[in-house]
């Protein structure tokens, strides 16, 4: 009942541009925010589906208020930030935000797909092939060989592929995944454990951090 409580907080604060702010209190908007709450909403769904709790955890009229907001949230996506395709977002709106990375990025597309996932779990069936118009479109364009590309207009290595398959492993097959990982992972791998955000060979890379500025930022 607390996460239900705080998800709907979340789908109170869509924005007028269908997008939720990165702090609710200020203007700032993020592009990715959106993606999440559906994911977590159909989790918490799904959730009380398997406990038997569907009913009471959700009363009819709030299933109807979630399917409602999200599908205008996805229809406006679809006019506004959808270009052949696939989505498109700008600098400073996902979690990346002190990096230029405008335009159609993977854990974007992935998150966008989401908003399909709750729908037809919600028993909207026009969903279903958009969800596959849309994977098709993502592996089409984003998968080349070995790499799954993080930004269709930068060819750099970053880590956002482990979040694409945390969203949606049925992106690719069990084999295409573990090439992509192959190929990604020893370029982020840190020696202590974590990830970087860029791949360690590349120029822009900074292996010492000052929290401070952009420039280590990786």
């Amino acid at each position: 009942s607390i996460v239900k409580k705080i998800l709907f907080k979340y789908l109170h604060s869509i924005t007028e541009n269908k997008r939720i702010q990165n702090i609710l209190t200020e203007q700032k908007e993020s592009a990715d925010s959106a993606g999440w709450l559906c994911y977590r909403l159909h989790s918490l769904i799904r959730l009380s589906k398997q406990n038997k709790k569907y009913v009471t955890l959700f009363s009819h009229k709030e299933l109807f208020e979630i399917h409602e907001k999200i599908r205008i949230l996805t229809n406006t996506y679809e006019k506004k930030y959808m270009d052949d395709g696939l989505i498109v977002s700008f600098d400073g709106e996902t979690w990346m935000d002190s990096i230029p990375r405008s335009g159609k990025n993977i854990e974007i597309q992935c998150l966008f797909a989401q908003h399909y996932n709750l729908l037809i779990t919600l028993g909207n069936h026009d969903a279903i092939e958009k969800k596959e118009n849309l994977l098709n479109n993502i592996r089409k364009q984003f998968f080349k060989g070995n790499v799954l590309a993080d930004n269709l207009n930068d060819p750099l290595i970053r880590p956002n592929i482990f979040i694409a398959y945390y969203l949606l492993p049925e992106l690719l097959t069990p084999v295409e995944w573990e090439q992509c990982f192959d190929t990604s992972l020893p370029l982020l791998w840190q020696g202590w454990g974590g990830l970087s955000t860029i791949d360690t060979t590349h120029h822009l890379y900074n292996p010492h951090s000052t929290g401070q500025n952009s420039i280590s930022y990786h």
